[in-house]
Parts: C-alpha cells; structure tokens; sequence
C-alpha cells in the first residue's frame, strides 16, 4: 500500500521514501493485538505514517523523544553533539499525531505502562539511547513483534549497541536497517 500524501505542513522524514515505506510495512506485518512505539520523534515525519498505520489497525501509538535534542555524546562513537535535533517540540508532533500517547524525556527512563509492543522503531542515533532502548524494548514485545533499528548499521554508536544486544540474532533489510523479529 502506498504511503499517505504528506499535507503541507508536515515534516519530512529523517529517512528515505524506501525506508519508510518498508519500516511501515515491516509494522503493518506484526501482531495486530499489540501496539506501536517510536522512540526518536524528532518532527514527527515518520511518527505521521506509524500514527496513520495505527488508527487504520486501531492500535495505540506511543511517541518516545526528550525534544530537547541528543542527551547523551560517547567521544569517538557519536556522530551527533548533545542537543542535535533539538529543533521540535511536543505541541507540534500532537498536531501531527493527536490520537498518539506523545512522552517527552529520555527513553527508558520516561516509559509509560504499554499494552505489550508489537513493533517499535528505534531512531535515536547514539550508543547509549540505541542499547537503553533495545534491552528495554526487548522485555516488551511480544513474540512475532519487531523491533527496528534505524540507525544501525549506518552509525557506528548504533552499530555497536545493537551488535552487543542481538549479535548474529539481527537481520538486515532491503534499504540498510537492522531489525530483529522475536
């Protein structure tokens, strides 16, 4: 199925057509009794088309960022400086998701209970994000979910965490993403 037209207003997402239209279709493929998470809002130009999936699957979203940038830099393994994609803020990604559980803080600390998870998408770019979040994520969803990694193997801080987490366990999609399927 093609992705929804973006209205004027919309941001763009971070990632390319391709990608997201496979990150959807890999989410429109899981379980449909649980729910979707994105961790890594930023603008919310990816979370529009997880929030368009989840109203047609009548799933809950739930939308995971600090919206005050990258809260963590590992020195030699992060690309982004603290307070990279500060540029956001939660009002706005409302407007663009109003049925969506939207949460500002630091993923895992700032998670919220949630039905278990069915697909999550994770898209935080550093190291320590990238692992907190796997190994929290990896507790939560349920068998036949998928858990996304949008920034991995591109980014070396993301490669590593999802390499210590899932090892040979991780599958790589047809734009370059890993991901697993539990």
């Amino acid at each position: 199925m093609p992705l929804p037209l973006e209205p004027p207003e919309a941001p763009n997402a971070q990632i390319g057509p391709q990608t997201l239209e496979q990150l959807i279709a890999c989410a429109r493929g899981t379980p449909t009794g649980g729910c979707i998470v994105e961790v890594g809002v930023f603008q919310g130009g990816s979370a529009m088309h997880l929030h368009a999936l989840a109203q047609e699957q009548h799933r809950e979203l739930y939308l995971y960022d600090t919206f005050e940038g990258m809260p963590y830099h590992e020195a030699g393994l992060d690309s982004h400086p603290l307070g990279d994609f500060a540029d956001t803020n939660l009002g706005r990604v409302h407007k663009l998701c109003p049925h969506a559980h939207i949460i500002a803080g630091v993923f895992p600390d700032s998670a919220i209970e949630m039905p278990p998870v069915a697909f999550a998408h994770i898209d935080v770019d550093n190291y320590r994000c990238v692992l907190e979040s796997g190994a929290y994520l990896f507790k939560v969803v349920m068998p036949g979910g998928v858990i996304w990694f949008d920034d991995s193997p591109c980014l070396a801080g993301a490669a590593k965490a999802t390499k210590e987490l899932f090892g040979e366990a991780l599958e790589l999609s047809s734009t370059g993403q890993h991901y697993i399927r539990l």
